[in-house]
Formats: structure tokens, sequence, C-alpha cells
């Protein structure tokens, strides 16, 4: 690993800055208004482009153009949400639909994630990036795959899906179902970025989805919630609907990688993507304090 300062420098500042605006948002949630719901976008839009900025300057050649590119990169993005802002400010008198925000945070939270992989990648290991040679499709899925597929980007969101569990400690039908994600993330096969934990990460992915169903069927089986067993209910299913995912990529993962000898980065493309939707509906969660609608909205506060 390069750079062993700056990538440590910026897991540490970057996690802890998102921890905070999480817990601004988390608060703010509670009763939105134009002013709060701006101050949100911006601050997390400044934190994306701004990484997105660095991520290009990092891999690309440094001369003067890709110096002023990086730089209106990040003012361009900036810029869309300013006016995205201003036309709300024109349109609407107040926000008032805490499902929509929650979306829109939701989504917003994992742009900031997959950007600081990125950059963290770039940061870490620059050979595999500036060294890669193949078309620009081919080389969008393995850059993404790589920068979302380490320690570098799953520590720190495994940091901040803690903080929103500790925000909800209090609401006991969360805690089984959002810290079994939690867990899960923290043995991903693709933990180290290589791979060595390949297979004793699947081996204690299946063991920790085995161990949290039986866990809901206990408490499910004994009524335990009483009046919210209905609803916990509702937010098990769609946990076991995220283990099916993940069980179905970590078996194409295994089978790319050991049986068809594709290399590491495309074999495991699809389990970043199923790894990045199930962090996308943990903040949605977390955030609205409802299980999604394609799965009957209710709220599970």
């Amino acid at each position: 690993m390069n750079n062993l300062v700056w990538v440590l420098t910026v897991i540490v500042v970057m996690t802890a800055f998102l921890c905070y605006f999480l817990f601004y948002t988390y608060k703010s949630m509670v009763s939105i208004n134009l002013k709060s719901y701006s101050i949100i976008l911006l601050l997390f839009a400044m934190m994306a482009s701004m990484l997105n900025g660095i991520t290009y300057y990092l891999d690309m050649p440094v001369n003067f153009v890709n110096t002023v590119i990086a730089f209106n990169l990040s003012m361009v993005e900036m810029t869309l949400f300013v006016v995205y802002l201003l036309w709300i400010a024109s349109t609407r008198r107040r926000i008032d639909d805490r499902n929509k925000m929650s979306l829109g945070v939701a989504g917003l939270v994992i742009w900031n994630e997959i950007s600081m992989g990125l950059t963290l990648i770039s940061l870490a290991y620059p050979a595999s990036i500036k060294d890669f040679s193949g078309s620009p499709m081919a080389f969008s899925v393995y850059f993404y795959s790589l920068g979302t597929n380490t320690f570098l980007f799953i520590i720190p969101m495994a940091a901040e899906m803690a903080l929103i569990l500790f925000l909800f400690h209090r609401n006991d039908t969360l805690v089984y179902p959002l810290s079994s994600i939690i867990l899960m993330a923290l043995l991903s096969p693709t933990f180290l970025g290589n791979k060595m934990f390949v297979v004793p990460g699947v081996v204690l992915s299946a063991v920790v989805m085995t161990l949290f169903a039986l866990v809901y069927i206990l408490l499910i089986s004994r009524n335990t919630y009483g009046d919210k067993t209905r609803d916990f209910r509702r937010l098990v299913a769609l946990v076991f609907y995220i283990y099916i995912m993940i069980a179905v990529v970590e078996a194409i993962g295994l089978i790319m990688e050991f049986v068809f000898r594709i290399s590491y980065p495309y074999a495991w493309a699809a389990y970043s993507v199923v790894m990045v939707v199930t962090m996308f509906l943990f903040f949605d969660i977390g955030f609205s304090g409802r299980v999604p609608r394609f799965f009957g909205s209710r709220s599970v506060n």
C-alpha cells in the first residue's frame, strides 16, 4: 500500500465528517424543512464532488488541462445541486415527504462512500489504476469493483452504519436485522481486496446468515415484540431477500474466479453492486423508519 499516511488521514477525517453529517441528518429528519434539507444536500454534495475531483486528479496525467478539469468537475456537480435547491425553493414552500427525502439522502450517503472508496484506492494502489490497459467500459467495471471491494470502502461504511444503529438502539425490532447487515459487510469475502479472504469470508457469511435466521425464527415464534411482531416480520422478510442476493452473488464470484479464472475485480463486480444496494436499503430504513415500499411501506419505529 502506498501513501499510507494520506490514506489514513482521508479515512479518519472523511469518516468523522460523514458521521457528523449523518447525525445532523438523523436529527433533522424528525421535522424536515427546506432549510435543513438544503444544508444536508449541500454538505453531502460538497464532500462527494470534492472527492470526485481529487480522484480524477490522482488518476490522470498531471498537467494543466487535467488540473482544470478536476477542479471544474467538482464545480459542475456542486452547481447542479445548487440549481436543484433553487428550483425546490421556488416551487415548494415546505418539505413534507420524509420517505422521499430519506431515499435522496441515502443515495447521497452511498455516493459519498463510493467516491471515498475510489479516492482511497487511487491513493493506496495508484499503479493498479494507471497501468490498466483496456476499453473504457472495462476500466469502469474494474475501477468500481476495485474501489468498493476492499476494507478501504467497507470499514468507513460499517462505521457509519454502526452510528445509525446506535441512534436506533431503543428500537428493539431493528437491532438484530441491522446488526446482521453490518456484520455481513465486515465479513465480506472481498474485505482484503484479494483472494486471501474469499473462501473464509464466504464460509463466515454463511454462518452469520444461518445464526441470524435462527434468531429471527425464535423471536417470531415466541412473539417477543408483541404488537410489533408483524412489523418485525416485514423487516425480516427484507433481510432474507438480502441474504439470498448475497448468497447468489458470492456463488457467482466463486465460480467466476476459481472455475473460469476471471480476474478478481471483474469476478466480484456483481457482489459489490449487491452490497451497495444493501447499504442503500440500510440507510433508507435508518432515516425513514420504514421498510421500502416494494416490501410494503410500513413504519418500524
